[in-house]
């Protein structure tokens, strides 16, 4: 029974294992509840159980309280019995307490050892059936021995398996390295066919990398090639000859690929193999290496070489005619020493008394700086030489070398930078950086202005119009209230006299009736008509200023009086008005803004356009209120675009920047003039 037991639980993995065994204990038993349990992983919070008449969470509950007891079996109820001997592990009877509070009449318990753990295999009834006979322990005895060896069998198998896994993840990573190299990594085979070959072969378009086992190199690098002589052909049999004798080969192709040039590199590979049973066995290592950027920039330097040296032996000529001329007059010669001597010393004064600090930095340390330089940093003497850059310029604390630094900086353009004093003062320079080769070293030469002074000037400027901004709302608030002030004071104090004057002269008219001469009478009412005139007058200028129904009816009924009064002062004008929409989705920040607008460019057309036609359009566009104003008039000059005087374009500019809108305006000559403002919307 035992190899029966062990032919159907080997090789299953550990919750097959378990499984089996429950059935096998089910059925050998004849026994209602089982539960299987590996004990071996508690302690690192992971068991394997399977169990027959429980669900998952009862039966694993049960099985360590089992395990438990069985540790203590004399002082929890558990009775050890023997079989013959002292079984391998124990094998214990529940007390009929324990029995009877977990529901079932009778039960047996096997504690096997696995492993540095233990199996434990408990079969019990239900209904009134004993589970102690002699046969029974030894069956379920035998079935927990043979299952601890199936169940070590199946962790030695899974332990290969993770190694194996492992294998092939290394393998995995090894693969996409190879795949991201630029160059064409190849594996061949002793007689020169391929096996492997990386992903550049794709990125080079010459195959596929899975079709690519069992080509030949010359056919994968050459396709169509039937040339014996072929340069290829002839070096790669060289490169394979020479492998039997060397661990290495190499060769080089000139425009063998169409804009290629390529180096071959052959490396024979170690005998030893990949691993047991490996299914391929590699002879070399081909790198294939595309030179042609290399090749070409050699070929630009020999070209670059070629042309020095043409200067070199046109300068030489020059200067073998020179030295016979100096030959001759040495006199002139020690002139122009002197000469030189005067230069290197202005040059040097030059260097000492320019406003512009001059230095040069090699491995971030300072190695020279000119007068100007240590003075702008406050320091005095030799005290920058070998001074670490990041002291002065804080902006480069972040590991940048010198070299980076002037890489990143162009060398035609300057840069503002923050650099620190000596007393760890701030300070704004402009600074331009350039590499240079200074007796063969390298270095990195960098010039700088101290703009500190211009710097805070800037902010001060920036300062002052964000100030001149809100003044000019300020301004623009109290002309509108000053506007609206004297609007009401010629309704209510002028208007409202010259209404009650005018009511009066009428009421003595009327009264005086046919009494008052004739003369008399068409003076009062000449009196009278003007009265009227005066009002008239004085309610234009009080809407003009300030349209109270502005406030009492809105902008839109606002917009249609005003374009109403406006054609009836400019009768040839004609307007097309569109709102197209609700008067409570404008803000009433912007009304009187709209309104001042829509009255200035209007004013502007009558006055100055000659047009015929104006549109006026005002709509909400997604988040924004848009206006627009479009006549067919003569347009705007460039004179009146550059100045802005006298056409209101300042101040609805002003009003429209104020409120947060951006106003454009589009004329050209005789092409009419467009006028938007665009402001966003909460």
């Amino acid at each position: 029974m035992a190899s029966i037991i062990y032919d159907a639980l080997a090789g299953a993995d550990i919750n097959n294992l378990l499984r089996e065994a429950a059935e096998i204990v089910a059925a050998t038993l004849s026994a209602d509840h089982v539960l299987v349990l590996e004990f071996g992983a508690i302690s690192s919070q992971s068991c394997f159980c399977s169990s027959i008449g429980w669900d998952q969470p009862t039966a694993l509950r049960l099985g360590k309280l089992l395990l438990d007891r069985a540790r203590q079996p004399e002082s929890s109820g558990l009775e050890e019995i023997t079989s013959g001997g002292p079984p391998q592990g124990g094998i214990y009877r529940p007390s009929p307490a324990f029995l009877q509070e977990h529901g079932l009449s009778g039960g047996l318990l096997v504690c096997v050892p696995c492993g540095d753990g233990s199996l434990a295999l408990f079969a019990g009834h239900a209904r009134a059936v004993s589970l102690s006979g002699k046969s029974d322990v030894c069956s379920l005895h035998a079935i927990g021995t043979v299952l601890s060896l199936a169940v070590r069998r199946a962790n030695t198998e899974l332990a290969h398996i993770a190694t194996l896994q492992q294998v092939v993840e290394a393998k995995r990573q090894w693969e996409t390295t190879l795949d991201a190299l630029p160059q064409l990594v190849c594996l061949i085979d002793e007689n020169g066919l391929l096996i492997r070959a990386n992903r550049t072969l794709e990125r080079w378009q010459l195959g596929e990398v899975r079709s690519v086992r069992g080509a030949r190199v010359h056919d994968l690098l050459h396709p169509g090639c039937t040339d014996a002589g072929c340069d290829l052909r002839v070096q790669w049999e060289r490169m394979l000859q020479q492998l039997n004798d060397t661990q290495f080969a190499e060769c080089a192709l000139h425009d063998l690929l169409p804009g290629f040039d390529l180096h071959l590199s052959l490396c024979k590979v170690n005998s030893s193999r990949y691993g047991d049973g490996a299914a391929e066995q590699g002879y070399a290592f081909l790198l294939i290496e595309d030179m042609s950027l290399q090749k070409r920039q050699e070929r630009l330097l020999v070209d670059y070489n070629q042309e020095l040296e043409k200067q070199l032996q046109d300068q030489s000529a020059q200067l073998k005619a020179a030295n016979t001329r100096l030959e001759d007059e040495i006199r002139e010669h020690m002139q122009d020493k002197v000469i030189l001597s005067d230069s290197e010393k202005r040059y040097a004064c030059f260097v000492e008394n320019t406003l512009t600090g001059i230095y040069a930095v090699k491995n971030n340390r300072v190695v020279f700086y000119n007068t100007r330089f240590a003075e702008i940093f406050g320091y005095r003497g030799d005290e920058i030489y070998q001074l670490d850059l990041q002291e002065l310029f804080p902006v480069d604390r972040q590991g940048t070398s010198s070299a980076q630094m002037a890489a990143n900086n162009d060398l035609d353009e300057e840069n503002t930078v923050k650099g620190t004093t000596r007393t760890g003062e701030a300070i704004w320079l402009r600074r331009s950086l350039s590499a240079i080769d200074c007796l063969s070293e390298s270095m990195v030469l960098g010039s700088v202005i101290d703009v500190t002074a211009q710097k805070n000037a800037e902010d001060g400027l920036r300062r002052s119009e964000r100030e001149l901004g809100a003044l000019s709302e300020k301004l623009l608030l109290a002309q509108e209230a000053e506007r609206k002030r004297i609007a009401l004071e010629l309704h209510d104090g002028i208007g409202q006299s010259l209404s009650a004057i005018k009511f009066g002269v009428e009421s003595a008219l009327q009264a005086c009736g046919e009494k008052t001469p004739q003369q008399n009478g068409k003076y009062l009412q000449s009196v009278v008509d003007k009265l009227r005139d005066a009002i008239n007058e004085v309610r234009s200028i009080s809407m003009g200023l300030r349209p109270s129904m502005l406030d009492d009816l809105g902008l839109v009924a606002t917009l249609g009086w005003f374009c109403r009064e406006f054609e009836s002062l400019y009768p040839t004008i004609r307007i097309e008005k569109r709102v197209e929409l609700e008067e409570f989705e404008i803000p009433d920040v912007l009304k009187i803004v709209v309104f001042r607008i829509v009255q200035e460019a209007l004013n502007n057309i009558g006055k100055h356009a000659g047009a015929s036609a104006v549109s006026i359009a005002l709509a909400r566009t997604g988040g924004t209120l848009k206006l627009r104003i479009e006549d067919d008039g003569r347009g705007i000059s460039s004179e009146a675009f550059r100045v802005a005087k006298g056409l209101g374009l300042s101040s609805m500019k002003e009003r429209a920047k104020l409120s947060f809108g951006h106003l454009t305006v589009d004329s050209g000559h005789d092409t009419g003039t467009v006028v938007q403002v665009v402001w966003p919307l909460p």
